[in-house]
């Protein structure tokens, strides 16, 4: 986990505890290093990233210097650029905050990572960026739901666990439909209603806007 990223997840460490390994975080690589490697090993413009929480992992991959803790590659920016071919985001409302629902803007990713993550990864990610925005998967509306109508305790099933850990089912499918998309693009039944535009977000409040300006940002 990058240096300031948050990590009161109610649900990482209690699936840890009963499906996990019984090993600590510390004897597995940080995020940007595993990042750097993983990218590293692939063809040329081949990788697709799904972002569906925080972007402060993102970030310190786009940030990290070239030969980081030794590893003789080029930098995250420049492994991003070569082996990325497109950054989905599930995160924000479109074409701005103001299409949250109330008390929803801005939205959590966004302004919780901490912002200044997410502006950062937002403005600088070298190659494509489709953003997935909340609002298809529940707010406002109760568009795309997912989870089992049975919300009890698992030993046998992380998912459902996690399913148990929120505490109520079904619950809107945001980063389902983001992993959809990534996978099969407008076959997804997901169109893109905002086309190569540009996108930013207030690093202080997450609040986020897209506009029509070419660029390489979708909604």
């Amino acid at each position: 986990t990058p240096s300031g990223a948050p990590s009161n997840s109610r649900y990482t460490s209690g699936i840890s505890a009963i499906f996990g390994t019984g090993r600590g975080r510390a004897a597995y690589a940080d995020s940007t290093a595993r990042y750097r490697k993983l990218l590293n090993a692939q063809p040329d413009g081949s990788v697709v990233i799904v972002a569906t929480g925080f972007f402060a992992a993102l970030n310190a991959l786009l940030g990290s210097t070239a030969h980081y803790n030794g590893d003789g590659l080029a930098t995250g920016a420049s492994i991003v650029s070569a082996k990325v071919a497109r950054l989905v985001i599930v995160a924000g409302c479109y074409p701005s905050d103001a299409n949250c629902s109330p008390g929803n803007s801005p939205e959590f990713n966004l302004a919780n990572g901490p912002a200044a993550d997410a502006a950062n990864v937002v403005a600088n990610w070298p190659g494509e960026i489709v953003a997935v925005g909340v609002e298809l998967g529940g707010v406002p509306l109760p568009n795309v739901l997912a989870g089992p109508a049975d919300a009890a305790p698992s030993t046998s099933s992380p998912v459902q666990q996690s399913f148990h850990y929120w505490g109520a089912t079904p619950r809107p499918a945001w980063g389902m439909l983001g992993v959809l998309f990534a996978v099969r693009d407008v076959d997804s039944g997901i169109e893109i209603a905002g086309l190569r535009g540009s996108l930013t977000v207030n690093s202080s409040t997450g609040a986020n806007i897209w506009s029509n300006t070419f660029g390489n940002r979708s909604w």
